[in-house]
């Protein structure tokens, strides 16, 4: 079986749309999301509609945990507007009582058991929701990966594809479907077969001209959200 991997969504539609299209042409029929799908962008609503097509588990990353504090707390939208715009004020407006719920209570880290091997899936890090594995991160942290029984990690939060094998244990992340940090423009995911654990990283371009001039129109002043596009 070939598994899509996917994260950091982000809200931007267009990227996921064609990110799932493509992982559907190759045969994948399992969806795991890595967190973040919301935040910085604006069509959360969208992407969950085409999520709850799929068979797919997900699990929460930082910005849905910033979207839950905001939901206690709307005074917090000034702070989380300056830095990252208004896409979590705008998620709320947008969404039911019951998608809201469902990404807020998203689980941290989920594992699941295949035939032959076991997968954990968690943003940061089995052991943090924020932290930030990077290719050429210091070796101390591969090896806290050694004291999780699983065989396959999935990670995601920086935006970079990676992949490690250390000791037996295959960690990958997929990179950002919707805000990669690498190329402008471009939709990352990858693809693993359950059946020999190759993985294939994808980069397809995407339309952003229409995105591009939402972030005009809603946050203006907050030149990172263009950035990237």
């Amino acid at each position: 079986m070939r598994i899509a991997l996917l994260s950091d969504i982000h809200g931007n539609s267009a990227a996921f749309k064609t990110a799932l299209d493509s992982a559907l042409k190759s045969g994948c029929k399992f969806f795991l999301v890595c967190g973040d799908t919301v935040g910085y962008y604006y069509h959360v609503n969208t992407v969950l509609e085409l999520l709850f097509k799929l068979e797919f588990r997900m699990v929460r990353g930082n910005h849905e945990v910033m979207l839950q504090n905001l939901r206690k707390k709307p005074e917090l939208s000034v702070e989380i507007k300056k830095k990252y715009g208004s896409a979590l004020e705008k998620t709320i407006l947008d969404l039911t009582v019951e998608k809201l719920d469902f990404l807020c209570n998203a689980p941290d880290s989920l594992t699941i058991d295949f035939e032959t091997f076991s997968l954990n899936m968690s943003h940061g890090s089995p052991w943090c929701i924020d932290t930030y594995i990077y290719p050429d991160s210091d070796r101390t942290v591969w090896h806290q990966f050694l004291n999780y029984a699983e065989d396959v990690f999935i990670i995601g939060n920086t935006h970079h594809q990676l992949i490690k094998r250390i000791e037996g244990k295959l960690i990958v992340n997929p990179g950002s479907v919707g805000q990669s940090r690498t190329n402008r423009g471009v939709a990352q995911w990858a693809e693993i077969d359950s059946a020999n654990l190759d993985v294939t990283f994808k980069s397809m371009s995407y339309e952003t001209s229409s995105l591009i001039q939402e972030c005009i129109n809603f946050d203006p002043d907050l030149t990172l959200l263009r950035k990237y596009l």
